[in-house]
């Protein structure tokens, strides 16, 4: 089963419709805040593959 990013991009930009807004995403778990004098679009960007880059 894969992830459903269309569903979680219309859950957040429903969240921000009613004044909340994603301020730390999670698996299980996300974090919001309240400004009902702003509105967000969100989009996910999902790029697999990529490898992580390791500082020298």
């Amino acid at each position: 089963m894969s992830w459903d990013y269309g569903k979680e991009e219309r859950w957040l930009n429903e969240m921000s419709a009613r004044g909340l807004h994603l301020t730390k995403g999670g698996a299980f778990r996300s974090e919001f805040e309240r400004d009902e004098t702003v509105r967000y679009a969100y989009g996910i960007d999902y790029q697999g593959g990529l490898s992580k880059k390791t500082a020298s």
